[in-house]
């Protein structure tokens, strides 16, 4: 039975992914992260996400942690060279407010989930987190190497090229079904928990 050893990954960002991976790192479905809708200034929760996650039965959700912001004593510079997704103040408070709707399709479709960081996925297929754009490149290499029979079809933009946004929730999932049914294969260093 799929759902048993099913394991759905979500990137939650807003080229994010969906990605249900399944034992031998095939990929059983993918689908693009539904935006956030607004109606007079007031977001409503996606039906789609809802729907997307309540579409099969898996044994394991596993959702990539928003990182945070920047303080009131940092400056934006500061936290842009750190943090390079942090386009704005503004960027940040919508992708929060994706991650919250995100967090509340799943609590409403009742299913469980564990949060992971970038930094715990990355670390166990040996990704060296760097600037935004080796840490891409590094994450297509290994999802060409796990996925690769699958690649062509389920991980890239329907015009061509590497979708990140799939990749990296095929590689949460991964991790997923790594953390639950092989523990042993897990980087579980005290610093990245």
């Amino acid at each position: 039975m799929i759902g048993n050893n099913c394991v759905l990954g979500i990137d939650p960002g807003f080229d994010g992914g969906l990605v249900w991976v399944g034992p031998g790192n095939v990929i059983i479905r993918s689908a693009k992260m539904p935006v956030v809708k607004l109606d007079k200034g007031r977001a409503l929760l996606c039906r789609e996400t809802f729907d997307l996650i309540s579409s099969m039965p898996v044994a394991s959700i596993w959702i990539e942690d928003v990182p945070d912001g920047w303080s009131d004593d940092e400056t934006y510079e500061d936290a842009a060279r750190e943090r390079p997704y942090l386009k704005s103040r503004s960027s940040s408070m919508k992708l929060a407010r994706q991650h919250g709707q995100l967090l509340m399709a799943t609590e409403l479709a009742t299913r469980e989930y564990e949060t992971v960081t970038a930094r715990m996925w990355q670390a166990t297929f040996g990704i060296i987190a760097g600037d935004h754009e080796g840490t891409k490149a590094q994450a297509e290499a290994v999802c060409r190497d796990l996925f690769a029979d699958q690649f062509d079809e389920l991980l890239t933009r329907p015009k061509g090229g590497y979708d990140d946004g799939l990749g990296d929730a095929a590689l949460i999932a991964t991790f997923g079904h790594l953390y639950q049914f092989s523990p042993d294969k897990v980087d579980t260093s005290d610093d990245l928990w």
